[in-house]
């Protein structure tokens, strides 16, 4: 009898909490930005064409596009997490506002390793794309500062695997001859956990909050925590 009645309460609890955080945000996890070129290589393959009326094999150009994806080369993450309790009921849910300074820069796209022939670099068509666990947390209309432009964000990430977040498409971009440095500040609202990806060649993550006994997890535990 116990055991049916603390069982129907922590039900109760997880659908309580469920409510709540389903209106405020879910957990955050934050990934980017990636920088996303477009290309155009071709290749050659034999196709059949009809020559005096004899089917032959003929050596025929065909072309295909793809993305070329890019991390960061340094990318530095300020943020303030400020929680508060929600409460339905009996029952409470801590969630949080975050503010989030991102900001770093890319290295000049270099195409070398894709060991491609022929091909096309579509740099008129390049965007730059944040993965954002839970869009419905974030507060404002928001713009990144890149290179020497402002771009507007739009939503969703274009990212295959990682379609939730937002992007912005990079109008007249041209082929860049040295660092692109990239300035983003967001605020989130979340509940139960605030993750980021360490994608950048050097990542630096700063966090404050009063939450007096946050835990850690990931590949990565704290430099230093006070």
């Amino acid at each position: 009898l116990v055991e049916g009645l603390l069982t129907e309460r922590l039900n109760r609890r997880d659908q309580a909490i469920q409510e709540i955080t389903s209106t405020w945000g879910d957990n955050q996890q934050v990934i980017g930005p990636v920088l996303i070129v477009p290309y155009r290589y071709y290749y050659t393959e034999k196709k059949e064409v009809l020559v005096a009326n004899r089917t032959i094999l003929q050596d025929t150009e065909v072309s295909q596009q793809d993305n070329a994806y890019f991390l960061p080369t340094h990318l530095n993450i300020e943020g303030q997490a400020t929680p508060k309790r929600l409460h339905k009921g009996i029952y409470q849910a801590v969630v949080y506002d975050a503010i989030l300074d991102l900001s770093g820069d890319f290295s000049a796209p270099d195409f070398t390793p894709f060991k491609l022939g022929k091909f096309d670099i579509l740099w008129d068509q390049a965007s730059l794309a944040v993965p954002i666990h839970d869009l419905r947390g974030v507060q404002e209309t928001l713009a990144i500062h890149l290179g020497e432009s402002d771009l507007p964000l739009l939503p969703g990430s274009t990212l295959k695997f990682y379609p939730q977040g937002i992007h912005a498409d990079i109008t007249h971009f041209t082929a860049p001859t040295g660092p692109l440095p990239f300035h983003l500040k967001i605020t989130v609202r979340g509940s139960d956990a605030l993750q980021f990806a360490p994608i950048g060649v050097e990542n630096t993550v700063h966090l404050t909050s009063p939450w007096p006994d946050p835990s850690f997890n990931g590949a990565f535990l704290t430099a230093e925590r006070k």
